[in-house]
């Protein structure tokens, strides 16, 4: 099986957290009190030993710099997690270490998150020019057609389980996704087009209703920096996926079973993109500029933690191996 990559946290203009989502029932590890430079160290050691195993793992990654920050192996029922630093759940000594490099990262990632909120804006503008120009039945059906193809009703069926992920991140790197793993081994994929606000997401909660009411196991993949939105659905049992496949996260059919559903041209009026080309074109020019302003904040803010860790003190190898040698004991039950 493909490695799934993911995120469990958005640091966006609405911080949110699926941790208890994805870790509810799991035996867990909070992996606390390690600079990031060890964590990651402690975490890829543990990852490569489940690969040497042959267990399955999912790599959990920190929003702000797409670094290793947890890791769940699901059929060992265990799961580990270094909460980040400036994480207010984390039960990390490190942070009540304070200092002034603290205190900027702090200041910077608020300073990130405010400008995203406002690059929201301008891409709320867009939803609602393509709005003003929607047939939203016809959004409607498209959504019940896809369902009809994809979804086997089983009446009576018990309600499969559900789980929130993100699969992308406005990172120190800029828009980072991890699509290619979260879809890797799944035979069918829809790539859903459009523009802002022509029912993607809509779409994409019709069809998770209609797989966990048919007794499937879904995963819900949110977007960062609208967590209310859904932007991908996983169903496994089912081998099928429905996806937002529209910048920043784009992507083209490129093997058997892969297939588009344009909503653009199924639901909006001929003609939107010409007609309304120049009030379009200033929104989304504002909304690059702001998402690039952000993701300088950012890079700062990864910059001061980065001074923050390298001034404390460090574990020495010998100490990291007998952590390593616990986790391997509590995660993957070895003797």
């Amino acid at each position: 099986m493909e490695t799934l990559h993911y995120f469990i946290d958005s640091w966006g203009p609405r911080p949110t957290s699926y941790y208890k989502s994805n870790f509810g029932g799991l035996e867990t590890v909070p992996l606390a009190g390690f600079p990031a430079p060890a964590r990651e160290e402690l975490l890829g050691a543990v990852l490569d030993r489940a690969r040497e195993l042959g267990a399955e793992s999912q790599v959990i990654h920190c929003p702000v710099d797409g670094s290793l920050l947890g890791a769940v192996f699901p059929q060992k029922g265990t799961g580990v997690y270094g909460f980040s630093l400036l994480d207010p759940r984390a039960p990390d000594y490190l942070g009540a270490l304070g200092g002034p490099d603290l205190a900027a990262a702090e200041e910077h990632l608020s300073a990130a998150r405010k400008t995203l909120a406002r690059a929201r804006v301008f891409h709320d503008g867009q939803e609602k020019i393509y709005g003003q120009h929607m047939d939203f039945a016809a959004a409607g059906q498209a959504a019940e057609s896809l369902v009809w193809k994809l979804v086997k009703e089983r009446p009576g069926a018990v309600p499969g389980r559900e789980v929130h992920r993100f699969f992308g991140a406005a990172t120190v790197q800029g828009a980072v996704d991890f699509i290619p793993q979260v879809t890797g081994d799944i035979p069918r994929r829809i790539f859903l087009k459009g523009r802002p606000g022509t029912g993607k997401s809509t779409l994409l909660k019709r069809v998770a209703q209609a797989a966990r009411q048919a007794g499937q196991d879904v995963e819900l993949y949110h977007c960062s920096l609208d967590p209310g939105s859904l932007d991908l659905v996983a169903v496994r049992g089912a081998g099928f996926c429905v996806l937002d496949s529209t910048a920043p996260h784009e992507y083209f059919p490129e093997r058997p079973g892969d297939e588009v559903v344009d909503l653009y041209e199924k639901c909006v009026a001929p003609g939107t993109d010409e007609a309304c080309w120049e009030d379009l074109e200033k929104l989304r020019s504002a909304y690059r500029a702001l998402v690039q302003t952000a993701t300088g904040f950012l890079r700062e803010a990864a910059a001061a933690l980065e001074r923050h860790y390298a001034g404390l003190p460090q574990p020495s190898p010998q100490a990291l191996e007998r952590v390593k040698e616990g986790l391997y004991r509590e995660l993957l039950g070895e003797n």
